[in-house]
């Protein structure tokens, strides 16, 4: 139920370290169903729903919920995973990531210290696959309690001076000839959350290997860094130099390095990936792989009105050759267009005051109606009568 963990084990990169953990199979969940109480009032939470009725499904995701609060991950699987745990960690200290293993790092992981945390974590995770698999049903009528139970990677935790990911495609124009590498200090949630704004690195695959630069980079504008403090046991946002924020947080040799291994990790997998990566001072970590879905072609649709992509956005009409810096106008090109195609923003923030001073004219006005003299139904004045077609 317990296997060695590595984001992908074939490929090989003296320069580029891969994160180490274990990984739990989609079978060890079913420890938690051992009892048959809990098997048979889970089942029939499943059954006997209404698919149809939301509410219902609702009220048997909680009532599923408070059922699993109750139970234990299993005899056979706390012992292999109390194992698996002191072997990891040794004789320091405990400090590890738990995730679902087809999310990233920087999506929704939790950060463990002991093993009653561990366990804690884990169980979490498969009550909430439990309880959310009801209202899955309103989609999957035939959906099962058993079905596509989760693989959970339990993997070291590190302290990170810079991390980001890598894209072996551009996914706002779907460009399948490139790599990005994207970057930031500390942590890269904060350019999810938009706060800094990250450096970017483009690099061609047919070009990977001869050359030794990037096709193009641009060093983002940052102010603060988020990272974590040992002593505290959290996240804190702190301020940069200016000096740093204005300067790279990858040099251009790593971001090949991180290019190249993404390359090896698409060939080796057979699809496109997102790596996630962290760095400190001398040293490169992948810490996980998951497979990035390609973008379908886009139609630009805005209101009534729709209107083909450009066939440039299209990723089987770019040729497939040695010329890079064409391809790479290709993209930039691609990627205006798409900014052109967007919906118009204002460029400052309206106030509620004048949100309002322009609703006061939305009003509904009563119609000027008047007695049919033939009828005597009310009628638009003016105009013919609707029921009997009399007109004064």
């Amino acid at each position: 139920m317990i296997s060695d963990y590595s984001p992908c084990a074939d490929v090989h990169e003296p320069q580029v370290e891969q994160s180490r953990g274990f990984v739990l199979s989609p079978q060890a969940g079913l420890g938690m169903l051992d009892a048959p109480t809990i098997r048979e009032s889970l089942t029939e939470l499943y059954t006997g729903a209404d698919p149809t009725n939301s509410n219902d499904l609702m009220i048997r995701s909680f009532k599923a919920s408070k059922l699993l609060k109750t139970a234990t991950l299993g005899p056979e699987l706390e012992g292999q995973l109390q194992s698996r745990f002191e072997s990891l960690v040794g004789s320091s200290r405990a400090d590890l990531w738990v995730r679902q293993q087809t999310r990233s790092v920087l999506d929704k992981a939790t950060r463990v210290h002991t093993f009653e945390e561990l366990t804690r974590a884990i169980h979490k995770i498969y009550l909430e696959h439990f309880s959310n698999g009801i209202v899955g049903l309103y989609d999957e009528p035939t959906l099962k309690p058993t079905s596509r139970l989760p693989s959970i990677v339990v993997q070291r935790a590190c302290t990170t001076l810079r991390s980001g990911v890598a894209l072996s495609l551009d996914l706002k124009s779907g460009a399948q000839n490139f790599i990005l590498v994207y970057s930031a200090w500390g942590l890269a949630e904060d350019v999810l959350r938009r706060t800094v704004a990250r450096d970017e690195f483009y690099f061609h695959k047919v070009a990977l290997e001869s050359r030794t630069s990037c096709l193009f980079s641009h060093s983002g504008e940052k102010e603060f860094q988020l990272l974590y403090d040992p002593g505290s046991q959290r996240l804190e946002h702190l301020p940069l130099s200016r000096e740093k924020g204005r300067r790279s947080s990858l040099l251009e040799h790593e971001a090949l390095l991180l290019a190249r291994w993404t390359q090896a990790a698409e060939s080796s997998l057979g699809y496109p990936v997102t790596v996630t990566w962290c760095a400190t001072q001398d040293q490169l970590l992948v810490l996980s792989v998951q497979k990035l879905e390609a973008p379908e072609p886009p139609t630009l649709k805005f209101f009534t009105q729709a209107s083909p992509a450009p066939s440039l956005l299209l990723a089987e009409n770019w040729p497939n050759i040695p010329s890079c810096k064409k391809d790479l106008k290709k993209l930039k090109l691609a990627q205006l267009n798409l900014t052109k195609y967007m919906a118009p923003l204002p460029k400052r923030r309206h106030s509620t005051q004048r949100q309002g001073k322009r609703r006061a004219s939305f009003k509904i006005k009563l119609p000027n109606l008047v007695l049919c003299p033939k009828c005597k139904t009310l009628k638009p004045s003016h105009q013919v009568c609707p029921k009997c077609d009399g007109q004064r």
